[in-house]
C-alpha cells in the first residue's frame, strides 16, 4: 500500500506554488487527478488555495461578511479516492462556490461535476461590515462557533433553505484586505472515528495557514509546527525563531545548541 502521507509531505511543497496561481488552474488539477496519492495531494493543494488566497463574500441580514478561512477539512468521494467519511450529500455536488450546511458546520462546495467535494471551514477571520467580529481581531476557531458567529442561531433546516444555500460565495482575496495566513500546516482531520477501509482516517487532510496558531487552540501544535518545518528549508536559529512564533513553548528539537 503506498504511504498516502508520505507523498502528501512531498509533494505538498507545491501548495506553496499553487497559492499563487488562479483558482481555475487549483479547480482543474483537481479534476485532472487520477489515482489515490495523486488526489490526496490535489484536495491538500486546493486546502492551501482556500486557505491563503481565498474568501467568502456575501450579504446576510443587514451586513456584508468577508471570511477568510484559516483551517479547512478536505472531503471528496469519487471513483479514485472513495472517501468514507465524504457525507455524499447533493450540496457536495454541482455546486461550485456555494456553502453545504450540515451538523458539524458548514463546508464550501468546490465540484463542478458529479463527484463529491467539499471543504469543512474549521476556522476563520469573520469581518461584518469591516469590522472582526472577536474583539481580538484574531480568528473564530471551530466549526460550530464559526457558523453561528455568522449565521447565529438558524438551524441546519433553515439555512439550506434560505436563499444563502444558494449564493456564490467564493471570492479570491485582495491582498489589501486579506489577513496574514502566512505559514501553512496539515494534519489529520478532526474526530474520525476508524473505519473499515482505514486509509482515509489518517490522512493528513487538515490545513491550517495562520500566523496567530500560538493564540489559539489549533491542536496538535507541535505536528502542525513539524509539518510547517517539514517542506520548508530553514537554518537553525529561523527554525527556532518560527517556532517561538507559532508555539506556546518552543520544542525542545528546536531549541538552539549552546
Amino acid at each position: 500500500m503506498t504511504n498516502c502521507n508520505a507523498v502528501i509531505g512531498r509533494d505538498f511543497g507545491r501548495a506553496f506554488l499553487l497559492s499563487v496561481m488562479l483558482l481555475s488552474n487549483v479547480i482543474s488539477t483537481l479534476n485532472e487527478a487520477r489515482g489515490f496519492g495523486a488526489v490526496a495531494s490535489a484536495l491538500n493543494s486546493a486546502s492551501a488555495f482556500l486557505t491563503r488566497r481565498c474568501m467568502l463574500e456575501f450579504e446576510f441580514g443587514d451586513a456584508l461578511f468577508r471570511i477568510f478561512p484559516t483551517e479547512v477539512e478536505a472531503y471528496c468521494h469519487n471513483p479514485y479516492f472513495p472517501d468514507p467519511y465524504t457525507h455524499c450529500h447533493d450540496a457536495q455536488r454541482h455546486n461550485y462556490g456555494r456553502l453545504y450546511f450540515h451538523g458539524a458546520g458548514m463546508d464550501l462546495c468546490l465540484s463542478d461535476n458529479d463527484a463529491y467535494l467539499s471543504f469543512l471551514i474549521r476556522s476563520a477571520y469573520v469581518y461584518r461590515n469591516g469590522s472582526n467580529v472577536l474583539a481580538d481581531d484574531l480568528p473564530v476557531v471551530g466549526p460550530i462557533r464559526l457558523r453561528e458567529a455568522v449565521f447565529g442561531r438558524l438551524s441546519v433546516a433553515q439555512l439550506r433553505q434560505h436563499p444563502i444555500a444558494a449564493s456564490m460565495v467564493l471570492r479570491e482575496a485582495d491582498d489589501a484586505i486579506s489577513p496574514d495566513r502566512f505559514y501553512t500546516m496539515i494534519a489529520t482531520r478532526v474526530g474520525l472515528v476508524q473505519h473499515t477501509d482505514p486509509r482515509f482516517a489518517q490522512l493528513r487532510l487538515r490545513t491550517i495557514s495562520d500566523s496567530t496558531m500560538r493564540k489559539r487552540d489549533y491542536r496538535p501544535k507541535e505536528e502542525l509546527l513539524d509539518s510547517y518545518l517539514e517542506i520548508v528549508r530553514l537554518t537553525p536559529e529561523q527554525r527556532y525563531q518560527v517556532a517561538r512564533r507559532l508555539m506556546d513553548r518552543c520544542p525542545s528539537k528546536y531549541m538552539l545548541k549552546k
